[in-house]
This record gives structure tokens, sequence and C-alpha cells, in this order.
């Protein structure tokens, strides 16, 4: 009966010494946790502002001189065109802005694989190296030639060719001549860029579907159609649906001028 009891008593004293070793490992969890996330938040506010420090010293550093002009190409601001006289090619500007709301002159004489800054802060280096293809599509209506260009290049330029299944560029109705046949022919040259032309007008969502239901990519991409890659832009979004592919990783986006195009 001793031994009994004395059992008994005993394994009530190891089961509270288990319970309460448990909930002190609970506190401690969360506790680390907590740690844990105030240090990551710190780390991402320095991040950010070594990002915007660098962003602002590579601006200084850069002083584009765009082919074809003979000074630095400076931003035009309409609300001053009442006080002077405005030079031709001042008012060749303004004549073409509505073709795409934007300075579509200065796009025009920018090389479509021009160079960009590097707004990275670092290198990024990933864990994994067997990421999956991706399948890039642009949707468009009536976009502008040169803009246009500049999109497909900067991710042919910039995207590791094992992991760029294909570009697919997904015309949604255009009405521009230039966007036909003219556009046929230049992209025939690109092995990965194919054209898919909706018969009628079917607005983003549909296009987008349209473009989904041909891609042989592992994971859809979708970029809008005046848009410009940086170097490194495609490996951290696809790591990221690697991970988890439940994700729907979106990239920085930075703003390119309508006035200056930088």
């Amino acid at each position: 009966m001793r031994i009994r009891r004395y059992l008994r008593d005993s394994g009530r004293v190891l089961a509270f010494v288990f319970v309460a070793s448990v909930i002190w490992l609970l506190f401690d969890m969360a506790a680390l946790r907590m740690s844990l996330n105030e240090v990551n938040t710190e780390l991402l506010k320095e991040r950010v502002i070594r990002e915007k420090e660098l962003f602002k010293q590579q601006l200084k550093a850069t002083q584009h001189t765009r082919r074809g002009f003979k000074h630095p190409v400076q931003r035009m601001d309409w609300t001053q065109a009442g006080k002077g006289p405005l030079t031709s090619e001042d008012a060749e500007v303004k004549k073409r802005w509505d073709e795409g709301h934007f300075n579509v002159y200065l796009s025009d004489k920018i090389p479509v694989d021009r160079a960009i800054p590097d707004t990275r802060p670092c290198e990024q280096s990933l864990v994994h190296d067997d990421l999956p293809s991706t399948s890039v599509i642009f949707c468009f209506v009536d976009e502008v030639w040169s803009t246009l260009l500049r999109s497909v290049h900067s991710v042919l330029n910039r995207s590791p060719p094992h992991l760029l299944k294909e570009i697919i560029l997904v015309d949604d109705f255009s009405t521009k001549d230039y966007l036909k046949k003219q556009l046929d022919d230049y992209m025939a040259q690109f092995p990965k860029v194919r054209i898919v032309r909706l018969k009628e007008r079917q607005g983003l969502i549909r296009a987008r579907l349209a473009g989904a239901a041909v891609a042989k990519g592992e994971v859809l991409t979708f970029l809008d159609s005046h848009i410009e890659c940086n170097v490194g832009w495609l490996e951290p979004l696809l790591e990221r649906v690697y991970l988890d592919r439940k994700k729907v990783p979106c990239p920085v986006i930075e703003v390119i001028s309508d006035k200056d195009m930088r």
C-alpha cells in the first residue's frame, strides 16, 4: 500500500512538473517570437532607409544624356507652358502626349534595351537553385511601340534563360497598325515570344485568362506592358512561390517619370 501511495504521489508530482515545464516553454517561445518580430521590424526599417539613400545617390551620380539631345533632358511642366515660348522639341512632346499620356516623343528616342540603375541595396543570394520556370504575360491595348518593346527587352535581358519559359503578348483587340504585322515581324526574331490576338475587346481579366490558358511555364507572371524589369527581378518572386505555392508575390514597383522617363 505504501509503495502504491508513493508511486501515485510521485506520478502527480511528475505530472505537475511536466505541465509546468510545458507552460514555461510556451512562455519562452512567445517571448522569443516577440523579440524576433522586433528585430525583423528594425532590420526592415534600416533596409528601407538604405534603399532610399542608395537610390538618391544613384540619381545624383547618373546624369543621363539622351541619344539625339545635346543637353540633359529637363523635366517638363505644362503649367509653365504659357509663360514663355515653346521650343520645337517641347511642341512635339506636347503634340504626342495624348498617345500614351506620357512623353512619347522622348520614349521613342530611348533605346529599347537601355540600362537602368540597379537600386537593390545588395545582391540577393538564393537558398534554392531549382526554382520553377515562368511564363511572363503582357496584356495590352494600343500600347506605345517603344514602351512595349522596352518591356519585352527588359524581361529578355534581365531574366535567367533557364527560368524564363516564354513571353506571351496578349493583344486585346488593338487598333494601331504598328501593333499588327509590324509587331509580328519584330517579335519573330525572339523564339520565346509569342502573340495571342483576341478577336474582340475582352478587358484586362479576360485577356490575362487568355494568356494563362496557353501558358506552358510552371508559374504565371503578369506584368503591365509599360514597365522595365531591373536586375535580379525574377528570382526572388519565384523563390516565394517555390517555398509556398499558395503565395502570390508582388515586386517593388518604382515609378518611371511620365515627363523625363527616368
